[in-house]
């Protein structure tokens, strides 16, 4: 299976072995080397960022940001982009489709496991922000000023990752 899979080395069909003493290195993939990568590569589908997302904050309706808005490792065209949404004040909601398809054609579920979030903007600070993933494709963002009451901060734009 492909990234957003949590993965193994067994997933590749486990580590190699060269059938023959490698001829020519530019031609021939030597089998140590083609195992590290498949090794590093299945390491890094447990911990790596699968998605991010930027959304500006409202107290009614959040946007992704006009610019670098989102991307993920299944791609950031339309059908793939989160929604954003407003729950109550200080609360929202960034909701990824439920399954996605890969590069290979392959379909997937998304599952995060969990995710960060940050305040952009300049260094004055004007509020503070948690997040936590709710269901395997949303994760809740909550925001407050800075007497910790909850708030919308409208305007604002909030960089979510979730992996």
């Amino acid at each position: 299976m492909t990234f957003p899979a949590i993965d193994a080395l067994a997933t590749y069909g486990g580590a190699l072995a060269n059938y023959a003493p490698i001829v020519d290195p530019t031609t021939d993939r030597d089998a140590d080397a083609a195992n590290q990568a498949y090794a590093s590569t299945a390491a890094m589908t447990h911990t790596a960022t699968q998605a991010w997302a930027r959304f500006v904050t409202s107290a009614t309706t959040p946007t992704l940001a006009v610019t670098n808005s989102n991307d993920a490792a299944w791609g950031n065209s339309t059908p793939y982009q989160p929604a954003p949404t407003r729950s109550t004040t200080g609360i929202f909601l960034l909701t990824w489709p439920t399954t996605i398809i890969d590069e290979l054609g392959a379909t997937h579920t998304i599952n995060f496991r969990w995710a960060e979030v940050s305040i952009e903007g300049a260094a004055t600070m004007s509020g503070f922000a948690r997040c936590v993933v709710t269901a395997p494709n949303v994760v809740r963002v909550h925001v407050f000023d800075t007497t910790f009451a909850a708030a919308d901060l409208a305007g604002k734009t909030l960089l979510v990752k979730a992996g």
